[in-house]
């Protein structure tokens, strides 16, 4: 069974949002081929301050996009809503990227995020540590790109 088949059992809800203050910076990276993050961070204590961020994400760039889209393509089975909480966590993730990391010069013009599965814990799920994570899968992958040394799946285990 290929993707157009497999397509119907995933659902394709989308955030995009334009990059209108960088407009005029130039692409600075490309990816060729899409790359797939895992992230992993567990905090269990007893006294509050708990967080599960397990999540799985497909990035790729779309050349002459000015744009980043974020989706969820993960299965029917998992909570639409918190599905769509994560996505809006990964938006605050990206534009803390853009303006703390970067210096509101954008490296990947067409971001393309694909959430493609996330561990629904019900006490212990935050949205700002899924935003942290987001932001760190970014200065990660722009890490490998600059040293050239781009591993196409990996797991990145936090702190956040």
């Amino acid at each position: 069974m290929d993707f157009q088949e497999m397509s119907p059992f995933y659902r394709r809800v989308q955030i995009c949002f334009d990059l209108d203050p960088l407009e005029n910076t130039k692409d600075l990276f490309i990816l060729r081929e899409p790359i797939v993050r895992n992230f992993h961070w567990i905090k269990q204590m007893s006294s509050g301050g708990s967080h599960v961020t397990i999540f799985s994400v497909r990035i790729s760039t779309l050349s002459k996009e000015k744009q980043i889209r974020i989706a969820d393509c993960t299965s029917k089975d998992q909570s639409k809503d918190i599905a769509e909480v994560l996505l809006l966590a990964f938006r605050d993730g990206v534009e803390n990227f853009i303006k703390i990391d970067n210096e509101r010069i954008f490296p990947f013009h067409g971001l393309c995020l694909d959430l493609l599965d996330f561990v629904d814990h019900p006490v212990d799920l935050k949205q700002v540590k899924y935003s942290q994570a987001i932001r760190l899968i970014l200065l990660d992958l722009l890490s490998e790109l600059r040293t050239g040394r781009l591993i196409p799946s990996k797991r990145i285990d936090g702190p956040i």
